[in-house]
């Protein structure tokens, strides 16, 4: 064997006849990250269980094992046998376990039971002999077995269970510590992490009810809680049934709310994290006004533990958590002030989880985040000096970080986000070629990563920057380039949400690519195309309104949609159906217009969509009217609107239609010597333009 520590984490025993499970073993095992909490007080943890050998080759004709197959053995820290009657009556699986267990007694030896018993008296049984075999003078084994069967430990149970017994720590502790850490990335909201949610406090709830004692209390939801994580998530997941979470969920905050403080910190940081996860839960679905009342639930529970214990930095980081989902619902209401006041407190705990405990990792992504949030916050307020300082901490942070730990793709994908976001911060500063350097290099991060491991964190991030890829795109006047980007990012999203239909975030990015596509096709000169894509997109954000009708961001972008449509139908001749769409969006427009005032996103998409709406009624021949949407779209983009490029351009647009044609020659040359050549956006040689 050689020398220092083994090459292979694992090896995966099994018959060839179980050969999808042995695949979906080693793809869990090997994208699983250790929890730094975890290591933190045992350093000898791995911090991936990467690599895991298994061996893709059929052994029928051999009469021995191969000399790979005996040199993976002898390179491995542990056996992972995959169990069914097909394996226990396989002669290469037995030899596998005998010449394992013969050379390295005392290295772990794990089984998945996948099909049969796990009774050796049974005729079923799936462990194989080998595997049952005593040692001379000892009692036969019984082996550690994990069930993925559904009536069982299902899929997620037992790979907790595996993975805490290759480790040797406690289940449970290894769950709460991954569950922890999965919480910390920002912008992901796929439903895997929110269906652990609702369900968790409400089966706390049944259990709870029942009990008065507070130590029964505790064992009985843990109990209960391990159940919803193992089994209900893996039944609701693939299904994307986050409606079934609506009623119980209410009824865990009703719950949790009676108990108030009570019980002991163990009970309260369980109910804190729980309520937070209903909020998750609630954000996933569009529900911000149900997700509120649970983030501040959780807040408020945590700041009592905080206050009773200040040196933990459990409690320390949770606080950290609250203060960013909460600012993260006013974010997405357009209350842009409160969201910074809880953005900011939320850095603070960043910093002060990196003072007291330098050089955690954990906590110095934290930092990234917290950065990242402020300088998207400053973007939305209009001061890009501000966004730069942020965004530029959070890259100089996340280097290290990849530099520190090469090959640890959760950093990478927050620099790639971080990359992304200084991309955004060029382009509102008139900066496109640096801005499009960034977008590319982030692509470039997150397209390595998408083909490494199936993670949908990492496609929704990669979806992102492709979108931002192909808005820049669009700028510059690549029409043709921006709409194959749209189409990519269309695709990928409509590959998420095939596992997980539910997801709001992901609905309106499949939206956003809708639109951005339509807006290509229109500046090709394709309007059908264009109409079918804002249609599209209309559908989407019609579905997300009426289910969150306090959702700012999804209201202003189906209102964008609307009068996108009725531009689209007019230029295609279609006058009847551009003057119906066209009311509808001067409805929309007018009643989010109050609500999207003080961010400059919402300020300019509804800018843009009282341009549209005046030129439908120009072409409607509604002269009056249209100077009246043009006039409330230039009120719209304000002062503050002047230092972005695509608001001066669309300024310059207005004035010239307003017949104001010295105020925007000005702006149209400065414009132009930037770079932005968007026909959607600009002038057409100094006339009025459909």
């Amino acid at each position: 064997m050689a020398a220092g520590r083994s090459r292979y984490q694992a090896f995966i025993s099994y018959a060839h006849s179980d050969q999808e499970w042995a695949q979906w073993l080693q793809k869990e095992l090997e994208r699983f990250r250790v929890p730094r909490a975890l290591r933190r007080g045992q350093p000898e943890l791995p911090g991936r269980l990467f690599p895991v050998f298994r061996d893709q080759t059929e052994l029928a004709s051999s009469s021995n094992l191969s000399d790979s197959i005996v040199d993976a053995l002898d390179r491995s820290e542990r056996l992972v046998v995959v169990c069914s009657p097909k394996a226990a009556a396989s002669k290469w699986v037995n030899e596998e376990i005998r010449l394992f267990r013969s050379r390295f007694p005392t290295r772990p030896v794990l089984c998945l039971l996948v099909e049969g018993s796990p009774d050796p008296a049974s005729d079923e049984c799936g462990f194989p002999p080998a595997l049952l075999a005593a040692a001379e003078g000892e009692p036969r084994p019984e082996p550690l077995a994990a069930d993925p069967r559904e009536h069982a430990d299902g899929k997620t149970g037992a790979r907790y269970k595996l993975i805490a017994g290759m480790l040797g720590v406690g289940m449970d502790r290894l769950r709460q510590r991954d569950q922890q850490r999965r919480m910390r990335v920002f912008g992901a909201f796929g439903t895997a992490g929110f269906l652990l949610a609702g369900v968790m406090a409400v089966l706390a709830w049944n259990a709870n009810r029942a009990q008065q004692e507070a130590e029964l209390r505790r064992s009985q939801a843990e109990d209960l809680i391990e159940f919803m994580l193992v089994d209900l998530r893996d039944q609701l997941e693939p299904i994307g049934r986050l409606n079934i979470l609506d009623s119980v969920g209410q009824q865990a905050m009703n719950y949790f709310q009676q108990l108030g403080s009570l019980g002991s910190e163990e009970e309260r940081l369980s109910r804190a994290m729980a309520l937070r996860q209903i909020g998750e839960v609630r954000v996933g679905q569009g529900k911000l006004d149900e997700a509120i009342e649970a983030f501040e639930d959780s807040r408020r529970l945590i700041s009592g533990l905080t206050a009773d214990v200040p040196g933990s930095p459990e409690y320390l980081f949770e606080s950290g958590q609250s203060e960013f989902w909460v600012g993260y619902v006013h974010w997405e209401r357009a209350q842009f002030e409160q969201a910074l006041e809880n953005m900011e407190r939320y850095r603070d705990v960043s910093l002060e989880l990196n003072r007291r405990w330098p050089g955690d990792a954990d906590y110095r992504m934290e930092l990234t985040y917290s950065d990242q949030n402020l300088a998207a916050l400053y973007l939305e307020l209009g001061d890009d000096e501000q966004a730069l300082g942020y965004i530029r901490s959070a890259i100089a942070n996340q280097r290290e970080l990849v530099a520190d730990h090469p090959g640890n793709g959760e950093y990478v994908l927050e620099l790639a986000n971080a990359l992304s976001w200084l991309g955004s911060t060029f382009r509102v500063r008139r900066q496109l070629e640096p801005s499009l350097s960034a977008f590319s290099e982030a692509e470039s991060y997150l397209s390595q990563l998408n083909r490494q491991e199936e993670d949908a964190f990492v496609t929704a991030a990669l979806c992102d920057v492709k979108l931002m890829l192909a808005s820049s795109a669009l700028l510059i006047g690549e029409y043709a380039v921006s709409a194959g980007q749209f189409e990519e990012a269309r695709d990928l999203y409509l590959e998420l949400l095939s596992g997980d239909p539910s997801n709001a975030l992901w609905q309106e990015g499949l939206a956003r690519a809708h639109i951005g596509l339509g807006n290509s096709l229109v500046a090709l000169g394709d309007a059908p195309g264009g109409s079918g894509n804002f249609t599209a997109a209309i559908e989407i954000l019609q579905s997300l309104v009426e289910e969150d009708p306090s959702n700012v961001t999804f209201g202003v972008r189906l209102a964008q949609g609307q009068a996108s449509l009725a531009h689209s139908l007019a230029l295609k001749g279609d006058l009847a159906g551009a003057s119906r769409h066209n009311d509808i969006a001067t409805g929309m427009v007018s009643k989010w217009s109050a609500d999207a005032a003080g961010g400059i996103t919402g300020s300019f998409r509804l800018a843009l969509a009282w341009d549209l709406i005046g030129a439908v009624e120009q072409s409607l021949g509604n002269p009056d009217s249209a100077r009246r949407a043009w006039s409330r779209a230039l009120a719209m983009l304000g002062d503050t609107q002047q230092d972005s490029l695509s608001s001066q351009a669309l300024q310059a647009r207005l004035l010239y239609r307003l017949g104001r044609v010295e105020e925007a020659r000005v702006l149209e040359q400065e414009v132009i010597g930037s770079g932005l050549k968007y026909s959607g956006y600009l002038p057409h040689d100094g006339r009025t333009p459909l």
